[in-house]
């Protein structure tokens, strides 16, 4: 009897023809690859080369070592090459700020289970809430300090006594200062404890320890020093280091995920800006150097009237009046202010030159420049990392909730399970119709859906019925296509081994009949 190659021993076969293996589920796995590299053995890989692998029909080992088909050894061979780079590109730690924006986190040297590891984890959770709040009950703790002492300065420049609670509430925000300023330090610390270098890889974090200096100074340093000082230049000092206390109302930026989003897309359309302002500017600046030249020989003429000419003067005398002049009738919307009069009592002419001027450069220049500038924030936004990240999982977690809604107003019984008949009932209705087919799914076949969320299953699970529809949602992805490509060539490869298979059964070798 001719002896059955190896490839076909018992379940292994059946599983390579059914392709119901849980690698046929995933289109590429790194770590197989790389085993397969390494010279690691496995069933499956066996399988792909064509070795020996255990035959379950026989009970035993095969009898022998079969040659490993040629053309199926050097695709093997290739995708084991493929495989191995992937596996190593996925090994090696990546510490860019693109992947830690992915994934919320910064690489870390510390072992598992350490301090620092688990000050890490709880950073990234509700820490940055809570800093947050207390940002914001500085403010108005400030705010507030602040609006007492405008009613303190309104009594002393009235000559009139004001109310003793000032002075100790001025006690009182000298302690909450202290507080405080102590509370950001210490975060500072924890923060430069557990990030170590790479806290200073981000411009928040620079911002942030020049703001805790800035304020500290002033609360325990210059408050002290300068308690009786009169010296003019300290006291100047003293009120440019205390803008600083206005500065940390920043940080709430970087706390907040949609205020932090909207800085970042402001401070990438920032060229487009800039080019928008530069040609603008030019424009301005012809504009006000005509206006300029031609009102020279009016205000030195000594027969015009006197007050017109100096109103001519104050206004247009010089290219940087003229220029200042024109930029506020550009954006300020009152530009009949400084038309008008020229028109009227310098020269009818003028009233050409603001016509095509506010028609040209107010109406179309800076409504263009308006719409191009937000045309390029809105690509900006759109390409934006943290911002696409926030709006997917935005829309897949509604999508998720209203999955779930109409799942357990499909579940009349209550047992948690759909059925066909509850399937049929559910999307019945007109409504869920259409929101099924905004979803990207085709409802004209009910039958053929619930077959295809339940994979031969009678009825659908929770878990079947979202997930189903979450990755039958929208048209065929590249992703698909891809899966399908892979799916494809393996099933092709396994079908040119069971091929030649066959023909040694069918038509054996000289070898095998003389055995």
């Amino acid at each position: 009897a001719v002896p059955t190659p190896p490839l076909f021993g018992g379940s292994t076969i059946i599983a390579a023809a059914s392709g119901d293996s849980s690698d046929d589920s995933s289109p590429c796995c790194p770590c197989t690859s790389a085993a397969t590299t390494a010279g690691v053995s496995t069933p499956e890989t066996r399988l792909h080369r064509g070795d020996d692998v255990e035959s379950t029909g026989s009970g035993g080992a095969s009898p022998g070592s079969q040659e490993s088909l040629p053309g199926l050894e050097a695709l093997q061979q290739s995708e084991n090459a493929k495989g191995a780079a992937v596996y190593k590109a996925c090994r090696k730690p990546s510490t860019s700020s693109f992947a830690g924006s992915l994934t919320g986190s910064m690489h870390l040297s510390a072992p598992v289970g350490s301090l620092r590891q688990k000050l890490h984890l709880m950073m990234n959770g509700s820490f940055d809430a809570v800093i947050g709040v207390i940002i914001i009950i500085n403010t108005i703790v400030i705010f507030v300090q602040l609006e007492l002492d405008g009613h303190k300065v309104d009594a002393i420049l009235r000559d009139t006594p004001y109310a003793t609670e000032l002075d100790a509430a001025d006690e009182v925000f000298k302690v909450l200062s202290y507080v405080f300023n102590l509370f950001f330090i210490l975060e500072l610390i924890l923060r430069l404890y557990v990030l170590r270098l790479e806290f200073f890889r981000t411009a928040y974090n620079w911002l942030d320890m020049i703001i805790v200096f800035i304020t500290s100074v002033d609360a325990f340093i210059l408050s002290h020093v300068g308690g009786g000082a009169r010296n003019i230049s300290f006291a100047r000092l003293l009120r440019i280091v205390r803008v600083g206390r206005a500065l940390r109302v920043v940080r709430t930026l970087e706390v907040f995920r949609q205020l932090r989003l909207l800085l970042n897309t402001i401070a990438i359309s920032f060229m487009s800006l800039f080019w928008s302002l530069l040609i603008l500017f030019v424009f301005m600046l012809m504009s006000s150097l005509f206006l300029c030249q031609t009102l020279q020989d009016f205000i030195v003429d000594p027969l015009e009237d006197l007050e017109m000419r100096v109103w001519a003067n104050r206004h247009y005398g010089s290219s940087f009046r003229a220029v200042y002049t024109v930029f506020e009738a550009t954006f300020s919307g009152c530009w009949p202010t400084y038309a008008r009069p020229l028109v009227e009592r310098v020269n009818a002419a003028y009233a050409v030159f603001f016509a095509l001027y506010i028609t040209s450069v107010v109406f179309a220049m800076v409504r263009i420049i308006s719409a191009l500038f937000l045309k390029d924030t809105l690509q900006s936004a759109a390409h934006d990392v943290d911002m696409v990240v926030h709006e997917k999982m935005k829309e897949s977690k509604s999508v998720k909730k209203r999955l779930g809604e109409l799942f357990n107003e499909a579940d009349v019984d209550g047992n948690g399970l759909i059925s066909r008949e509850e399937f049929r009932q559910i999307m019945s209705y007109p409504k869920v119709q259409l929101w099924m087919s905004s979803l990207g799914l085709n409802v004209q076949d009910v039958d053929a859906l619930f077959d295809t969320l339940g994979q031969g299953h009678c009825e659908l699970s929770w878990e079947m019925f979202s997930k189903g529809i979450m990755r039958l949602r929208g048209a065929v992805r590249s992703q698909d296509i891809l899966r399908l490509e892979h799916s494809c060539s393996r099933i092709l490869v396994r079908c040119e081994a069971l091929h030649t298979a066959v023909a040694e059964l069918v038509c054996p070798g000289p070898a095998a009949l003389q055995a």
